[in-house]
């Protein structure tokens, strides 16, 4: 088993030369980083960069994995700073829709996941910064719908965690709060979501070990991105993940519309 893992870690990392080991070590780096100050970030920056590497057919479930890690290790950090009854009213709805979403991945295209991949970053970039411009709130109501449409979703797009801060944000919560709470229903997607991928058969011995390397890399800037929030305020890294967002979103279009 570990001489196993041991060649699956070599044989990643020797597809990269020096230029291409060091940008993803930098974007793993600063992915974490914002993803410990935001509640988000590390899958999607992380994910661009590796799609022309693994694949779109591997590179979720890898987020899958390596986001499981980093949403574990800010709930430590953001342990009292959680309002449990909200993410577990948001996972309640969310749960039923992951089972369709990760089957519709299991079937669909290369083409077709990296075109829904790469379209679904731009609408929840438009999305969050629509909520923001018109103060839209959720009551429990609307909260609801928004958890089914989210678990309809999951399976199928990179940077879950955006979707869930997302809804969330939109119920009032910010700050702390809102990265802790959004991290626990994260969490819980993450581990119904990997059932399903398991039992389909796309989570084998690779995924897993790409995923827990990569998520293990992230803990440090996780810790970092977590004292930052304590000290200043967002709204900069905001604005860095986005252009990075819609950059991403833009090449994996691009990228979708050249395959054969």
């Amino acid at each position: 088993m570990l001489n196993e893992i041991f060649l699956i870690l070599k044989e990643f990392l020797s597809s990269f030369d020096t230029f291409g080991l060091v940008s993803i070590i930098v974007l793993t780096l600063i992915g974490s980083i914002i993803a410990g100050m935001s509640g988000y970030g590390a899958g999607i920056l992380i994910g661009v960069v590796l799609i022309p590497i693994v694949g779109i057919k591997k590179i979720i479930p890898i987020v899958t994995i390596l986001t499981l890690y980093i949403n574990i290790w800010r709930i430590i950090l953001y342990r009292n700073s959680i309002d449990w009854k909200k993410s577990f009213f948001f996972i309640t709805f969310a749960a039923p829709g992951l089972y369709f979403s990760t089957y519709f991945y299991y079937v669909a295209s290369a083409k077709l996941l990296t075109l829904i991949v790469g379209f679904s970053i731009l609408f929840l970039v438009i999305l969050k910064k629509s909520f923001n411009f018109y103060n839209i709130y959720f009551n429990n109501w609307f909260l609801a719908g928004y958890a089914i449409f989210t678990g309809l979703s999951l399976g199928i797009i990179l940077g879950p965690g955006l979707m869930i801060l997302t809804g969330l944000s939109a119920t009032g919560l910010t700050g702390s709060v809102l990265v802790g709470t959004s991290s626990v229903a994260d969490l819980f997607t993450i581990i119904i979501r990997s059932i399903y991928f398991i039992k389909l058969g796309v989570i084998d011995l690779e995924i897993f070990t790409l995923g827990t390397f990569l998520g293990i890399m992230c803990l440090g800037g996780t810790y970092v991105g977590k004292k930052i929030v304590d000290k200043i305020g967002n709204k900069i890294h905001q604005k860095f993940i986005e252009f990075f967002m819609i950059a991403g979103s833009i090449i994996m279009i691009v990228r979708a519309l050249t395959l054969s």
